[in-house]
């Protein structure tokens, strides 16, 4: 039977109110009637070989069947998106992971009622629910690969950009227009076509993480962005800001209350490419001024970081050097001794989530980092390096694992799993009331206003 699960094709035109592959019901029946025929004659060791033997079978079924029919990773280089059946095809697979998943809780109860007191003990699903949340966790990762890819000819269009010869601020760019267009039709797909809500924040979580390091990787690759330039990327970050919030409840039937975490976590993602764009903004005349806004800014920077937005301004190298001699001798007065040649290394994840320290010399890594929860600070941690490889944590499993055994539920019933995420919501959120347009010149007003203390002079301990 999983032979030919495998071999079949998934067409997801076929019948378009389709939420789950019909061989899960299938599989899922078959075990229902297998196990119930056997239980009429013995309830003792003959059950549970075939309970152990259908165990089996449910973890192939979410490792061989589910995961191998996921489209295949593109080659590199290509900027193609995901096409919309391919999309359809993930959050198939995902549904059919999701329903397998709380079939096994049922099977368990049913099994442990039927089958002799002195086996009920061994009757355990822990194994098969972890390869099913392992297939959901992997089907969310080739989602966002494939949204990922559509932002791509986007991200090639920016970094083409002569951001040193931007000569005014206006409306938000072309890139920026190239990447709402993508996202908004293959987020509004994702969105129909997940049926659980639980799946569709982990998305938009994983993908913001993603996106907004992706965003600081190739602002990286924008050789000298002058101030005017500088203030027009930030206008259009405040652009894509207003895009990402929008995310969770895009092409929705009814309004819905933004999550304050998802908020915190928007705008955690992307202060560290907005405190770039402000230490460009600063003049590098008086040289104070720059040093001691970044310092502020990146409080635990590494000279790397700082030469990297020098390179973004486009000085030249005798410029820079006189300015790399001036924030090495503030570091180190700031941290009370000479700590900058021998810094501790603070990288930045490639998940965006926060700063993780290294005392491998100079060198960046990537290592755990604190939970999403923890407090969130206003000033960012330090610049990514150029290519930096993009990752996803891995999903723990389950905390008890054990002898795998399973059976079958019936087909037509839907469960129900816990949702263990932040269910508190934001209605009154100022920084995200009124329109985008009026939000974005808002928020550049009150930042251009701040700028005029120091362009007049040197500001040591002021900051943007």
């Amino acid at each position: 039977m999983l032979d030919k699960f495998k071999s079949s094709a998934l067409h997801t035109d076929e019948d378009p109110g389709m939420t789950v592959l019909s061989s899960s019901t299938d599989l899922l029946y078959f075990y229902r009637e297998a196990l119930g025929k056997c239980a009429a004659l013995s309830t003792g060791q003959p059950l549970f070989d075939l309970v152990q033997a259908f165990a089996r079978g449910l973890t192939a079924y979410g490792n061989d069947v589910l995961l191998g029919k996921l489209p295949k990773l593109y080659t590199v280089g290509e900027n193609r998106p995901m096409s919309h059946d391919e999309l359809t095809r993930i959050c198939l697979i995902i549904n059919t992971a999701d329903y397998c998943h709380g079939a096994t809780e049922q099977l368990e109860q049913k099994v442990q009622e039927k089958i002799d007191p002195e086996l009920r003990g061994q009757i355990n699903f822990d194994a098969q629910r972890d390869a099913l949340f392992n297939t959901i966790h992997t089907s969310i990762k080739s989602l966002i690969r494939g949204v990922e890819s559509g932002c791509k000819p986007a991200f090639s269009a920016m970094v083409k950009i002569m951001w040193a010869t931007v000569e005014s601020v206006g409306d938000q760019s072309e890139y920026v227009t190239m990447i709402a267009t993508s996202l908004r039709l293959s987020v509004g797909i994702i969105r129909r076509s997940l049926t659980n809500a639980r799946y569709v924040r982990t998305f938009c979580d994983k993908f913001v993480e993603t996106f907004a390091s992706k965003y600081l990787v190739n602002l990286q690759r924008c050789r000298q962005i002058s101030e005017i330039g500088a203030e027009q990327l930030l206008l259009d970050i405040q652009a894509i800001k207003t895009l990402l919030l929008e995310l969770p409840t895009l092409d929705s039937d009814k309004p819905e209350p933004l999550s304050s975490r998802y908020a915190k976590l928007v705008t955690r993602c992307l202060s560290r490419t907005e405190a770039i764009l402000k230490s460009i903004l600063a003049p590098h005349d008086p040289p104070n001024a720059l040093v001691d806004n970044f310092l502020f800014l990146f409080p635990d920077a590494v000279m790397a970081d700082f030469q990297t937005v020098l390179d973004l301004k486009g000085l030249r190298k005798s410029e820079q050097n006189s300015l790399m001699d001036l924030f090495r001798q503030k570091a180190n007065a700031s941290s009370g001794g000479p700590t900058v040649n021998n810094a501790r290394t603070y990288s930045l994840t490639a998940s965006t989530k926060g700063l993780a320290k290294s005392a491998s010399g100079t060198g960046l890594s990537r290592v755990a980092d604190p939970p999403l929860r923890a407090s969130l600070d206003s000033r960012p941690g330090p610049l990514p390096p150029v290519g930096t490889s993009l990752s996803l944590s891995a999903v723990p499993p389950s905390s008890q694992p054990s002898q795998a055994v399973g059976s079958a539920v019936t087909p037509g019933r839907r469960p129900q799993t816990p949702d263990p995420g932040d269910k508190s919501r934001s209605t009154s959120n100022d920084e995200l009331a009124g329109p985008p347009t009026s939000r974005i010149n808002q928020n550049l007003r009150k930042f251009m206003s701040g700028m005029g203390n120091i362009r007049k002079g040197p500001n040591e301990g002021k900051s943007f």
